[in-house]
């Protein structure tokens, strides 16, 4: 029975990893894609135009296209340090480093995990590198 808990939830991550991998895939070629402004971002992007007044993350601009990429660049840098205290600075910086070597070169999925359990540890790996590969994301999304 333990067996087939363990084997859940890697089904699950598996298919977590695939649905984000697969909106951040949308997300690039939209942005790619769109020449013209659209006026406000999909409202599925946009929980930061949410935030309360005054809050870090309505301090970018408002609802304009500039201020939601002023948030997400503003989020991208907290999530960062936060990473970064938590994880140490060696360590997030290797695994920020091999993962954005990766993602450039569009690696296997299964041997990115492989790579990085190896460089960094299997714990280490569990605990913050999905976290890691979504400061990632979005420093391609939003350099």
């Amino acid at each position: 029975r333990l067996v087939a808990a363990g084997g859940d939830t890697r089904s699950r991550e598996e298919q977590d990893f695939t649905r984000v991998m697969a909106n951040y895939e949308q997300d690039i070629s939209r942005t790619r894609n769109d020449g013209g402004d659209r006026g406000t971002s999909p409202t599925r992007r946009s929980p930061m135009a949410a935030a309360p007044s005054g809050s870090p993350a309505s301090a970018g601009g408002g609802g304009a296209k500039g201020g939601a990429i002023m948030d997400m660049k503003a989020r991208q840098q907290r999530c960062r340090e936060d990473l970064i205290a938590r994880m140490g600075a060696d360590t997030f910086q290797t695994c920020f480093d091999y993962l954005s070597q990766a993602r450039a070169k569009n690696m296997d999925d299964q041997k990115v995990k492989k790579e990085l359990e190896a460089l960094v540890g299997r714990d280490v790996y569990k605990e913050f590198g999905f976290e890691v590969d979504q400061v990632v994301f979005s420093t391609i999304l939003y350099p």
